[in-house]
């Protein structure tokens, strides 16, 4: 079976993102204050380095230490951003990133001709997130589950560079 037969690749549409950065790093600073927060307007709790939270509704992607990506519905993603306003820095970037979910058994070897990562399951599992380049594009990578499914999130203006380079290796994005 080829790798085009063995995964589906589609363009995840609706969404909303926002960069979400605690005021201060390390004991004592907003990051509590911001943890909070998240608990009690979205159930999330702050993501370990490398790892993110949520779900397809609402994710909390980890960037850097204090540094968040909220990226879901685009309602979810709003009402978390006015819920936070007091507990965090916000910079809304709905429209800024494409975001591709690319599923099947196949996936790990497509997306090995891409990005320069070790997705085998040892390294890289649900819950994981990395940021590397896809075809010399900086992207955001992060595992949804253990079929594998993963979603790819790089800059619009690139999207269709981005695209390509995953046509090229196997995965036509339907959607694009």
């Amino acid at each position: 079976m080829s790798d085009m037969a063995a995964i589906s690749a589609h363009l995840r549409v609706g969404l909303g993102m926002v960069s979400v950065a605690a005021p201060g790093v390390g004991p004592g600073s907003g990051a509590a204050i911001l943890a909070q927060a998240l608990r009690d307007h979205a159930g999330l709790a702050l993501p370990d380095p490398g790892c993110w939270v949520g779900d397809d509704a609402l994710a909390l992607l980890w960037c850097a230490p204090g540094q968040f990506l909220a990226v879901g519905d685009a309602e979810a993603t709003q009402r978390l951003a006015g819920a936070l306003r007091a507990q965090a820095l916000l910079i809304d970037l709905t429209g800024s990133r494409v975001v591709v979910r690319l599923s099947g058994p196949s996936v790990r070897g497509v997306l090995a001709r891409c990005v320069p990562l070790d997705l085998h399951p040892r390294t890289m599992r649900p819950g994981h997130v990395a940021s590397t380049v896809a075809a010399h594009i900086g992207v955001q990578i992060w595992q949804i589950d253990a079929l594998p499914s993963y979603d790819l999130a790089g800059p619009v203006s690139y999207a269709g560079s981005l695209l390509r380079a995953l046509e090229l290796a196997g995965a036509p994005v339907a959607g694009a």
